[in-house]
């Protein structure tokens, strides 16, 4: 809930990205190895660390499974080593930075804004809200001089992103914190009023996203580019309303066979451009129909979808947390959709010989756009969040066998 609590069982930045750090830093060959070693360390400690709690979550889990009321001694337990992991990065890093040079510390608020979005912008919850705008240009491989011309808008965008992150960030934390009361028979009225000020701050980073994707569109000269960033943001926003389905898929297969006629290939084109002009009209709608739903979901919403076997995961906002955000009209829109795209490809595989439509991919479930779980972080998913571009987390280099029960999933941001 509100994007989890983070991979708690290990370090919080792994050695890749470290040495990226490095790179963006310009530390010499002697540097790096001085910051490796430390790196090392911090991890063999943090190991450490990580076992002798395990070994007591796995204890207090058993006793929970007799006695419902250690449960409390279990979370309290995680919150402990969350509490650990967060001060070794902090002595990891005050570490790091005795090694740099004065200009090198300089760039150093720059690392700390670079590690803030990438590790937690995945954790937005609305639409728009989990976009990395950096990324997103980034993907567009710009040339060196049009890239240039941007990166004073870029750097502004993280500064003014940054500042938001960091407000968003510890609602969420506040409001997990009251989810978990909730669970447990807290004030409902106070949580929703906590769930408010997490949904505020939740806008604010959505709009700081917004007013960018405005600038950065009217510094994409070249036309191509600038529709493959509204692209991107489209689907980095809104995953589970972007996301290619079945009837798509199905479409560009037909396009890919080599031995259509011309008329074939004049009517599958007047098929698909009359199924896209309508189904994007019905995406428009989607759109608003889910940043409605965010804006003014409840507490109670969330109870009633857990109650029916909901939520869950870390998606963002178009059908992520396995539904959450649907309604009925919603649902209503999405079948819409569904029976549009069918209807569409009954009618391209009626004009394809029965050789041809032998080519075309299975069947399957015709229902791959409804929403689905989707784990946390990348955004971009989107970035994207699903929603926005999210960041780098580390790679996962351990699991235990069996999770504590009140913590989440990993995803990348």
């Amino acid at each position: 809930m509100f994007g989890g609590m983070g991979r708690v069982f290990e370090t919080s930045v792994s050695k890749d990205q470290m040495s990226r750090y490095a790179d963006m830093l310009g530390l010499d060959a002697t540097q790096k190895a001085a910051v490796m070693d430390l790196y090392d360390a911090y991890q063999a400690e943090y190991d450490a660390t990580v076992k002798a709690a395990q070994k007591r979550l796995e204890e207090l889990r058993d006793e929970a499974r007799d006695d419902p009321s250690r449960w409390a001694d279990l979370r309290d337990e995680m919150q402990k080593l969350r509490d650990q992991r967060t001060k070794a990065e902090a002595v990891f890093f005050d570490d790091v930075k005795t090694t740099l040079t004065p200009a090198q510390a300089e760039k150093w608020p720059g690392i700390e804004r670079l590690r803030r979005r990438e590790g937690s912008i995945g954790r937005g919850m609305m639409s728009g809200e989990r976009l990395d705008l950096v990324r997103l240009v980034d993907d567009l491989k710009l040339p060196d001089d049009q890239r240039a011309t941007m990166s004073g808008t870029l750097e502004q965008y993280a500064i003014d992103l940054d500042r938001e992150l960091v407000i968003r960030n510890a609602a969420y934390d506040k409001a997990q914190e009251s989810f978990r009361d909730m669970m447990s028979g807290g004030d409902p009225e106070a949580i929703q009023r906590i769930m408010d000020q997490g949904r505020q701050a939740s806008m604010k980073v959505r709009d700081v996203n917004k007013r960018y994707v405005r600038q950065i569109e009217s510094q994409l000269a070249d036309e191509a580019a600038k529709a493959r960033f509204q692209e991107a943001v489209k689907r980095a926003s809104f995953p589970a309303i972007y996301r290619p389905t079945l009837a798509m898929r199905t479409i560009d297969a037909v396009e890919k066979l080599p031995d259509l006629t011309p008329d074939q290939v004049s009517s599958i084109a007047d098929i698909k451009s009359r199924m896209l002009r309508e189904t994007g009209a019905i995406n428009q709608k989607l759109e608003t129909a889910y940043t409605a739903r965010e804006e003014t979901i409840t507490t109670a919403d969330i109870m009633g979808r857990f109650g029916r076997g909901g939520g869950g995961g870390g998606g963002g906002g178009g059908g992520g947390m396995g539904g959450l955000f649907d309604n009925e009209e919603t649902n209503r829109l999405r079948e819409e959709r569904r029976t549009l795209e069918r209807s569409a490809v009954e009618k391209i595989e009626a004009i394809l010989t029965p050789e041809q439509r032998a080519k075309l991919p299975g069947s399957g479930d015709d229902d791959d756009d409804r929403p689905r779980r989707q784990r946390g972080g990348d955004a971009g998913g989107g970035g994207g969040g699903g929603g926005g571009g999210g960041g780098e987390s580390p790679a996962p280099r351990r699991r235990p066998r069996q999770q504590p029960a009140d913590q989440p999933q990993d995803g990348r941001s």
